[in-house]
């Protein structure tokens, strides 16, 4: 089912290509491949951008989901297709919005990811404020991101 340019529907895992790296600790993986393993689902799904031109998906939300499929398809071939959301293609910073908001609301996530996407949307000239209205946080909490990312 469509709905307003959201539907879900089972992709290969060799056409998703994550927008973004993020740091996952292995047993988090493994505790979802367990998930998988016991024929259950996990709790969020991965989430999504049909590309415009290429047969690829952008992946926006749900790295650790990502990484325990392929975990998954990698140890017992069972995993080649996955079920996932699909949304409306947008450009590089909706993308990354996206990501941000998925990393300071609804996951756990290391600092430095949050802090190399803040400081990759600054230097393509998006403004602190944009990025704080869009993930419903403060400026102040940006800005100490990037202050924290420029320390390090």
């Amino acid at each position: 089912m469509k709905l307003d340019g959201i539907w879900m529907e089972s992709i290969e895992l060799d056409k998703i290509v994550p927008i973004y790296v993020e740091n996952v600790s292995k047993r988090a993986v493994e505790k979802m491949v367990k998930i998988l393993e016991g024929g259950d689902q996990l709790s969020s799904h991965v989430i999504v951008e049909k590309d415009r031109t290429e047969d690829k998906y952008w992946l926006v939300a749900g790295y650790p989901e990502y990484l325990a499929y392929k975990k998954m398809n990698e140890m017992h071939k069972r995993c080649p297709k996955i079920f996932c959301v699909i949304q409306r293609y947008s450009n590089e910073t909706e993308q990354r919005i996206k990501l941000l908001r998925r990393m300071f609301h609804h996951q756990t996530t290391k600092w430095l990811d949050k802090h190399m996407l803040i400081d990759q949307m600054v230097n393509s000239g998006v403004k602190v404020v944009t990025i704080a209205r869009k993930l419903g946080v403060t400026q102040a909490k940006i800005i100490l991101s990037i202050r924290i990312f420029l320390l390090t």
